[in-house]
Order: structure tokens, then C-alpha cells, then sequence
């Protein structure tokens, strides 16, 4: 499969501990949601880490056919949110948004 992925990790990982798999899902959607892998920029992934707080920024291409099967029977962010608020209690927000045909999720986590 041929591929177009930009990341980017900003910050010191030394002793930072989350919550096993906790970007996966998003990572897997960006993955599975984008129509053309080639196009520029088709899957952005960014973690930026500062003392206070963690910043996961996903954004991925999308064609709107495969955007409406998805909304069909999808509860992923749903069980996302519900495992967010278990795991950190107001401690977190997940902003999730579609604009011009890209699909854009920020969750911060504040330590």
C-alpha cells in the first residue's frame, strides 16, 4: 500500500504514562476513512508534550461516500468519549470536526 503520513512528536516522553491504546482508535479511523492515501498531507498525526498537558492532533482526508456509510452504524466515538471520561475524569476534551472533506480529532489530556 503506498501511503502519504505526516507526524510529528513534540516534547519530552520521559516518565509520561498514559492509557494503553488510547490514540489507536483514532489512528485506525484515519486509516480506514481515507479514500486516497497518495494526496498531500491525506493523514496528519501530531503529539505535542508539555509539562501540563498532552496534545493529540489526527486530520485525515475523506471522500463524503465513504464519510455517510460510516455515520450509518458506527458508536466509535461514543465508546471513545465513554472510556475518556472513565480513564480521565475531567481532565480531558476531544474535539472532533469535518471541514472541507477532512476529518479533524484533538483530544487534550491536562496531567
Amino acid at each position: 500500500m503506498n501511503l502519504k503520513l505526516e507526524d510529528q512528536t513534540e516534547g519530552d516522553t520521559a516518565n509520561l504514562m498514559i492509557a494503553p491504546m488510547l490514540f489507536i482508535p483514532f489512528i485506525e479511523n484515519a486509516f480506514k476513512h481515507t479514500e486516497n492515501k497518495m494526496l498531500d498531507n491525506a493523514i496528519n498525526i501530531k503529539i505535542l508534550i508539555t509539562k501540563e498537558m498532552i496534545i493529540f492532533d489526527c486530520e485525515n482526508k475523506f471522500s463524503e461516500d465513504i464519510k455517510g456509510k460510516s455515520d450509518q452504524n458506527g458508536l466509535g466515538n461514543e465508546l471513545i468519549e465513554k472510556r475518556l471520561k472513565l480513564l480521565y475524569p475531567n481532565k480531558h476534551s476531544l474535539e472532533v470536526s469535518t471541514l472541507n472533506k477532512t476529518y479533524k480529532v484533538k483530544l487534550t489530556i491536562t496531567q
